[in-house]
């Protein structure tokens, strides 16, 4: 019969840090009481959500005598960490905390208890501290498609540099890692992919690192030993636990007795739609890489600019520019950055028209070999107008930068140039080329992912809509629009109860077993996923052993028709 669980009950190990980092303890497997355990309920971490700790104690011997001393050395803010095991030599640690709040209770004059609560020491700086930065991902050289290979925008690198540069903390002193979160790219495994950009602007850090668990599929916590984690959402933990609500169930009897645990009474079994939907809308941010009007031909005998202004001419089909990218090479080492301007057309020359934008780069990022190089606008335009890209005038004849183009003779020319950057002329034969450039247009990205509609009348038909301003490639949209489609097109099963712990201590996000074969509804199913877990822990009357169990929900989801 499994009634092993029921002999070797799971006992706490608990240690507080004291205002001089030394540590009060408990321990009953050696006989250790720094202090008396009343009663202990926690629920451990696992994401964004964090962790949560209810610690009520007693003096050593429960004297105001020595529950004053303690409260003289303890203060909010100190670590609370906690284990569980069957003997000490087995016992896992579990839970790190932080104290955020500790009240004195007093049945009569002559007790004091105290009680400990607070959260997970990994959430205490995750949710309290304030991050900045901008992430962009690169372009390829034909400056059109975005560098896949760009590791600086992958979610993976985001999440460190949020977690480790000082640069993207307001007061850039001290990072989440300064603090004692420990970092390491073993542990940071989301769907790692570039993201085309990604902004924070005085954000909480677990806001933003939860903006990244949502293109990611994943979840981020920092576990007990103080390590950041961030995994994919999708990814369990197959612990071969069964749990089951009959002591002589047959399939007990020959399972592993180290994986059983026992389901008490008050258990409940719910089949949901809380999450189901039939459609789910995707709005993601602008896409930025789409080309309007080009000129993308280079003969390789480009122009210097450094005794002239020269323009090309476009005619936008899309109202929103965004980006205009021109191929440009250098000669020497140049001592101003180039600049574009963007001229609206006046009597077929930019002399009468209006200046409507200037943007620079970085000299030091043209190259003597060509290449493309993005000026950022976002301008609005109008369809029925003509516009001019102008590089103005820079340099000596040494050190100066060059703008590639054809050498088809272009009739009639829509290149131009100046001396003074006010008057204009159109360029002549054999010169009417056209200049390299890339007009960009943004448009707002949107998918959707529907399950069986196939009338009006079908079950359930619920909407829903996922806003990520930070996506702007329909790859990554549709990554985020089928993860969370796995679910909500479907029916949520979940069981709360409380158990008897097996000796295999359980966490959430780990896969189980439940079965119960004896009950009204029964029910046998391999599938089911820990979610919340609360450890709870009631001492006896001496203070020292008592009863263990679990308060676990578990879901699993299955098809709807």
């Amino acid at each position: 019969m499994p009634l092993t669980i029921l002999k070797r009950p799971l006992l706490p190990v608990i240690t507080l840090e004291k205002n001089d980092a030394s540590l009060y303890t408990f321990n009953h497997f050696l006989g250790t009481y720094d202090f008396r355990l009343r009663s202990l309920q926690f629920d451990p971490v696992y994401d964004s959500v964090g962790g949560k700790f209810d610690l009520r104690i007693v003096s050593s011997d429960v004297s105001n005598a020595n529950a004053n001393t303690i409260l003289n050395n303890i203060n909010p803010g100190n670590e609370i960490a906690i284990w569980l095991g069957k003997t000490d030599a087995l016992k896992t640690k579990l839970f790190l905390g932080q104290m955020e709040e500790i009240e004195i209770t007093e049945a009569n004059k002559n007790l004091m208890e105290l009680k400990l609560t607070g959260i997970d020491w990994g959430s205490a700086i995750l949710k309290n501290r304030i991050v900045i930065g901008d992430w962009r991902q690169k372009f390829k050289a034909d400056g059109t498609t975005l560098d896949e290979t760009d590791t600086a925008a992958k979610i993976s690198q985001i999440a460190t540099d949020l977690l480790t540069k000082t640069m993207h903390y307001p007061s850039a002193d001290y990072t989440a890692e300064n603090q004692g979160v420990v970092v390491t790219a073993a542990n940071i495994k989301p769907v790692d992919i570039p993201l085309a950009q990604f902004t924070a602007n005085y954000e909480k850090l677990d806001d933003k690192l939860a903006d990244l668990d949502r293109v990611g599929a994943s979840v981020h916590y920092v576990d007990p030993t103080k390590n950041f984690i961030m995994k994919q959402d999708n990814v369990t933990n197959p612990t071969g636990v069964l749990i089951v609500d009959d002591y002589d169930d047959s399939v007990a009897a020959t399972w592993n007795q180290a994986k059983l645990g026992l389901i008490l009474p008050n258990s409940s079994y719910t089949k949901s739609l809380e999450l189901h939907k039939r459609r789910i809308f995707g709005l993601g941010g602008d896409q930025t890489d789409q080309i309007d009007q080009s000129s993308a031909t280079d003969a390789g005998t480009p122009t210097e600019f450094y005794t002239q202004y020269i323009a090309q001419r476009f005619t936008p089909q899309k109202n929103n520019v965004y980006d205009i990218a021109v191929r440009l090479s250098k000669v020497g080492s140049p001592t101003v950055d180039p600049v574009l301007e963007l001229w609206e057309e006046v009597s077929s020359t930019p002399t009468f028209g209006t200046n409507l934008k200037n943007v620079s780069i970085a000299r030091t990022a043209v190259a003597t070999t060509a290449n493309w190089h993005l000026f950022s606008l976002s301008e609005q335009l109008n369809t029925k107008a003509n516009y001019w890209i102008v590089m103005r005038k820079n340099g000596d004849v040494s050190n100066h930068f060059r703008w590639h183009h054809d050498n088809v003779d272009n009739n009639p020319a829509i290149s131009a140039t100046s001396t003074d950057g006010l008057t204009w002329t159109l360029t002549v034969t054999p010169n009417r080329f056209k200049y390299t450039f890339r007009q960009y247009f943004s448009t707002p990205l949107s998918e959707v992912v529907q399950y069986g509609i196939t009338a009006a009348t079908v079950k359930h038909f619920n909407e829903s809509v996922i806003k990520e301003a930070d996506i702007t490639k329909k790859q990554l949209l549709d990554n985020l629009l089928i993860t969370e489609s796995i679910t909500a097109f479907k029916i949520k099963e979940m069981f709360k109860g409380r158990v008897y712990a097996p000796d295999t201590l359980l966490l959430p996000g780990d896969k189980i077993r439940i079965r119960k074969n004896t009950s009204g509804y029964v029910v046998d199913n391999s599938d089911f996923i820990i979610g919340a877990l609360s450890y709870i822990f009631q001492a006896s009357d001496d203070l020292a052993t008592g009863t263990f169990h679990y308060d676990i929900i578990a879901s699993r989801f299955t098809s709807f028709a």
